[in-house]
């Protein structure tokens, strides 16, 4: 799956690093006074310099995210050491530091908040269509359970549009082409209208041909927004916004890498072997799940005794169809004992014929979702020994998805709508009884209530033949459907009773193949209350010297799982984090160094997997709370501008983690690399799985971020040159631990020249390389239960150019 290649890596950056800096003459931003900037973030809930604030924080600006290939979420871990993140058809999977979830539907919630211009944003599946015409990333690490509140135990990423601009008249645009028939046009304009009042819009289009062998992993996206702000006096600002976004192309595209093979299987359940070893796919990564070659491997997987006939070719191909809308609007007033901000928003994505074949099987999705929340802070000016912010924060959802998950021979149906009321009270007070000390204490109490109808049929294409394999070689493959009667319809199955399916058919032309039908129907609902807090001691060394120890808590609410057995629902998880670091700036502020420990503590942590239905035998996507874990490490964060023109970066952690008690219930047939607490081969019953003492899901121990940027002049104009390189070790990538589902270390390359001229050279022509090595790596591994193991992948080598103007 890998290939090292440490020597790329420092050769590119020892290239940059030696430069002949005498040569140079300084013109970027950090030229004009020799120091490294100042970043506002707004992280805990106020304006501060990123320097100031105490807490876990990576700030990333526009011009990193270019630079590092960053073009949709699964890419951020690029630019962000502590983040990891995956997808696959339309979904985005985050963890930080080992705390996350596979939330892939509309009945699980994601354990990192993702936040849009300071509005929560609910499903995984709207994450997308946002990275344009940014201000700033930031990525919170660690809960976030006072400020951010509900779904934010592993911590939260913000993504702060940039902001019209008052009395000036403004605008860029960008054009970027390269190979995979990349295209890429994104700009904005900033008009003032009048003095206390401008509009800001922007827009984007990008596509790329699919980066799989089968046209995969392609896509062909398109978004804009508008922004109107007003402020007729000093203490008052309101600003409207509004956005939508159309998600389109094949998505990231499914990958098979191996298989257990008939015989290996077969000795298995005959228990002569312990755990199976997969065998690899015979082709190189990248080979998409609908490529010739893929298939071929396919039909030679025997369907085992279900259906008494070999699998078949994917009857589909991957396709993205998302649109997405969201209105929002921030109002600030100042009333002089503090400043009131009120946020009302709302947001609807429509999932119109969404296509995944991701898990080597066909997933289908049809989901429309609304969310209308609102948010209101009073804050104390910041000065004075005591200061405060308080707040309250309302938030409703309403989802209705129809999903159908086709694995050749079985054909699970669901028709589910999900709801979500979730009220918030929040306070967070800072004392500073001396001038270089400040305590803050702070707390919130969440109440969440869920409600829950799914109607869920399983059809089963089931051999009655008692024969040698195949037995059943004339049974047909479920064709894709949303429905039971799609599928009727579409093979003209005749209708039959047999004891123990609801219902049963029949087809004539293949005798001894029978489809049978379980037909299940859950409505629940629950309630989660839970008070979480802070507490934390901040102590300024000296102005550009901070150090702070916080202790916090984080919430994630409980919900359901479609399965008609014992695992139906699942309780809310808890953490508790405590942090140690320092931020400083050093060498008249060109030196920052910034240092972090941490421990944490998860409890009843939810984990999300395939499984089977102990009742119906139907393949299923569950949560179960699996235990407990510690995970604990350190961050170091360095930038160095060694002369006004050379900048050097470098973000190392080290992540320790183990779980110290993870078991979670399997049905049928336990392909696992971890203990197991009764029979392997169970098909009528459930057992427990022991996975305690292992490392936590996508935790590398080691994860390295290094950089350097060289600008030169060359009269008014410059040209910048740089590269980054990202480094992670080997982490476990799904819950079964087995060797197959190993994500591989691996380096990750980038480089650009930047020629800039014109007026305030406001003219630049960029050309790019990114994944230099070109490693087609892992970036999500797992087991389909069809013992099929597949993933998805990091994009190939991509090159370009990019031209961009400011006017």
């Amino acid at each position: 799956m890998h290939r090292e290649s440490p020597s790329v890596s420092v050769l590119l950056l020892t290239t940059v690093f030696m430069l002949p800096a005498a040569a140079v003459r300084a013109q970027t931003p950090q030229a004009a006074t020799g120091e490294l900037e100042e970043v506002i973030v707004t992280a805990q809930r106020q304006e501060e310099t990123a320097q100031r604030a105490a807490v876990a924080l990576s700030v990333v600006s526009p011009d990193q995210i270019a630079r590092a290939g960053v073009l949709r979420p699964e890419d951020l871990s690029q630019v962000v050491p502590a983040l990891q993140s995956g997808g696959g058809g339309g979904v985005s999977v985050f963890f930080i530091r080992g705390v996350g979830t596979y939330s892939v539907n509309s009945y699980t919630d994601p354990a990192i908040a993702f936040n849009y211009d300071d509005v929560y944003v609910g499903r995984p599946t709207g994450t997308a269509g946002f990275f344009y015409d940014l201000e700033r990333l930031e990525v919170l690490k660690g809960p976030q359970g006072t400020l951010y509140g509900r779904n934010a135990t592993g911590g939260a990423i913000n993504v702060i549009p940039a902001r019209p601009v008052l009395g000036k008249n403004s605008g860029n645009f960008t054009i970027e082409g390269g190979n995979y028939d990349r295209t890429r046009v994104d700009g904005a304009a900033n008009l003032a209208l009048g003095d206390n009042t401008a509009l800001r819009l922007a827009g984007i289009y990008s596509e790329h041909s699919g980066y799989n062998s089968d046209g995969g992993d392609g896509e062909r996206n398109y978004a804009g927004r508008a922004q109107l702000a007003f402020a007729p006096s000093d203490d008052l600002s309101v600003r409207l916004a509004t956005d939508y976004a159309h998600i389109g192309g094949a998505g990231v595209g499914g990958l098979i890498t191996g298989y257990i093979s008939n015989d290996d299987y077969n000795a298995f359940l005959s228990g002569a072997t312990l755990v199976p070893t997969a065998t690899p796919a015979p082709y190189p990564v990248g080979t998409g799940a609908n490529d010739p070659r893929t298939t071929s491997l396919l039909s030679t997987i025997y369907s085992g005794s279900v259906a008494g006939r070999n699998l078949g070719p994917l009857s589909a191909t991957p396709q993205l169809d998302t649109d997405q809308f969201g209105l929002n609007a921030q109002v600030e007033w100042n009333v002089g004992a503090g400043t009131l901000v009120v946020i009302p928003a709302y947001r609807e994505s429509d999932l119109g014929d969404n296509r995944n074949t991701g898990g080597a099987f066909v997933a289908l999705t049809q989901q429309k979702d609304n969310q209308s929340s609102l948010e209101v802070r009073f804050a104390s000016p910041q000065e004075g020994k005591l200061q405060y912010l308080l707040g309250g924060y309302y938030f409703d959802e309403e989802i209705h998805s129809k999903y159908a998950f086709n694995q050749f021979v079985l054909l699970a149906s669901q028709d589910v709508e999900t709801s979500t009321e979730s009220g918030a009270v929040f306070g967070r007070v800072t004392f500073a009884p001396v001038d270089p000390l400040r305590f803050v204490l702070g707390a919130r109490y969440t109440r969440d209530r869920k409600t829950f109808d799914a109607d869920v049929t399983t059809m089963l294409d089931a051999c009655t033949n008692v024969a040698s394999p195949p037995a059943c070689p004339t049974a047909p493959l479920i064709p894709n459907a949303f429905t039971e009667q799609d599928v009727v319809q579409s093979l003209q199955l005749i209708p039959v009773t047999i004891p123990g399916f609801t219902r049963a058919y029949v087809l004539p032309s293949a005798p001894g193949t029978v489809f049978g039908v379980f037909a299940t129907q859950q409505t629940t609902e629950r309630t989660d209350k839970k008070t979480t807090w802070h507490g934390g001691v901040e102590y300024d060394l000296s102005p550009a010297s901070l150090l702070y120890a916080n202790v916090e808590t984080g919430f994630h609410g409980g919900g359901f799982s479609v399965v008609s057995d014992s695992r139906s629902s699942f309780a809310p998880e808890t953490i508790t984090a405590y942090t140690v670091g320092a931020k400083n700036r050093f060498l008249d502020n060109r030196l920052q160094v910034n240092m972090e420990l941490f421990l944490w503590k998860y409890r009843d942590q939810q984990v999300s997997h395939f499984a089977v239905d102990a009742n119906t035998h139907a393949s299923v996507y569950i949560t179960e709370n699996v235990g407990r874990s510690t995970n604990q490490g350190a961050e170091l964060d360095v930038q160095y501008l060694v002369t006004p023109s050379t900048l050097l970066g470098a973000d190392l952690q080290y992540l320790d983690t183990e779980y110290d008690d993870f078991r979670y219930v399997n049905a049928g047939t336990a392909i696992t690399g971890c203990d197991v607490i009764g029979a392997r081969n169970n098909p009528n019953g459930l057992s427990t799985i022991d996975c305690s003492g292992r490392e936590a899901l996508r935790s590398p121990k080691w994860t390295l971020n290094l950089s350097a940027q060289q600008t030169f002049a060359i009269g008014n104009n410059q040209v910048i040159v740089g590269a980054n390189t990202h480094y992670q070790s080997s982490s476990m990538g799904y819950l079964d631990y087995l060797p197959e589902e190993t994500l591989d270390s691996y380096w990750r390359s980038n480089a650009f020249a930047t020629y800039q001229w014109g007026s305030d050279r406001r003219y630049e022509l960029t050309a790019f390389v990114n994944n230099i090595e070109d490693d087609r790596l892992a970036s999500s591994q797992f087991n389909s239960l069809l013992h099929i193991f597949s993933a998805t992948a990091l994009p190939p080598r991509t090159y370009g150019v990019r031209l961009r103007a400011e006017f």
